[in-house]
């Protein structure tokens, strides 16, 4: 006579089981519940990096920005790209949909970081002009981490690093500060980012810039001089898996007063387009990824943004003025969107 009983209790258990592997594992999938009144409310893991929380009180003591070199929105975040952990942390915590680089090539997006304005760049091509004001004037409290440099601050290019892309040598910093807070990035076992991390010593505004073998950037040097894109994307994935695992493991991030944004320079080609004025053009649309435990998990901006919009809402986060294209009022600040 309790028969019926029998599938209504294999269906809780499975359930339970469902939710504790969840909790156990923030990597597992869980479908949206059904609850009363027919809405639907997703069971977030207890150990995601986001999990839709309130902004802390304080305002964010961090904020961390980790730039990769070229490479358009498509090669990265399309369906079968290999970049698993870029597409993991769009998922799990937010994402734009229409972010844009300020203008193409790579080289004008850096002081358009920085400074909201590309400088008159308009190549690849150094002596680059002195940027100032920047963010680096604005926030004292900084430091650049750059994958393959040597010695810091240092103009010497080698396999692994261009100084054109890091920014602190040529944007307007004096020599000295730059030589205490543009420095290598080191391994994850030890380095200056790790150290950082571990001692509670990470500045206000940091700034990762990975070698050029992980930037996603094709380099014939590196992947044995292989001229697949999907080489490259596999490569700067890999990095940029290890160092986000390793930035939401720290104690300042853990704090939840530390927000992340990734984002690229800027997509492939060599011609120069005001891609903020030509939204539509194919590789000026580049990833951006919104990763803090505030951000509600699938979080996706449909705004229309720009390397202008990730000054604006630094500067906003870090109770700076803002600078140039920043102070444009159609320029979005991303804090609503994702509730930072």
């Amino acid at each position: 006579m309790w028969k019926w009983l029998i599938p209504v209790v294999v269906a809780l258990l499975a359930g339970a089981g469902l939710l504790f592997a969840a909790v156990q594992d923030p990597s597992a999938s869980v479908d949206p519940l059904t609850v009363p009144g027919g809405s639907t409310q997703v069971i977030i893991p207890v150990n995601a990096p986001c999990q839709g929380t309130a902004p802390p009180k304080e305002g964010y003591q961090h904020v961390i920005w980790i730039v990769l070199g070229t490479r358009d929105a498509n090669d990265v975040m399309s369906p079968g790209s290999l970049a698993g952990n870029a597409k993991s942390y769009a998922t799990q915590c937010g994402s734009a949909e229409r972010y844009v680089s300020a203008a193409h090539p790579a080289l004008p997006n850096l002081p358009a970081l920085l400074a909201g304005t590309t400088a008159g760049i308009t190549h690849n091509n150094c002596p680059c002009p002195t940027v100032n004001p920047n963010l680096f004037n604005q926030v004292p409290n900084w430091k650049v981490y750059v994958g393959g440099m040597n010695a810091p601050c240092s103009t010497s290019p080698n396999r692994d690093y261009d100084p054109r892309t890091n920014p602190p040598t040529w944007v307007g910093v004096p020599r000295a500060v730059c030589r205490r807070r543009d420095v290598p990035m080191g391994g994850l076992s030890r380095g200056a980012l790790t150290r950082d991390l571990n001692a509670g010593t990470l500045p206000r505004f940091s700034m990762l810039v990975p070698s050029l073998c992980e930037s996603m950037t094709f380099a014939k040097e590196c992947a044995g001089g292989s001229p697949k894109i999907s080489t490259f994307v596999a490569l700067g994935d890999h990095w940029l898996g290890q160092r986000l695992d390793q930035i939401v493991a720290s104690k300042p991030y853990k704090s939840g007063t530390t927000a992340v944004f990734v984002t690229w320079q800027s997509g492939s080609g060599p011609d120069y387009v005001d891609c903020v004025a030509r939204t539509g053009y194919p590789s000026c649309r580049v990833p951006m990824i919104v990763i803090a435990p505030s951000v509600l998990p699938g979080t996706v901006s449909e705004l229309n943004l720009s390397h202008y919009s990730l000054l604006k809402t630094t500067e906003s986060l870090l109770g700076v003025k803002h600078l140039g294209a920043a102070r444009r009022p159609g320029t979005h600040d991303m804090r609503a969107s994702f509730s930072l």
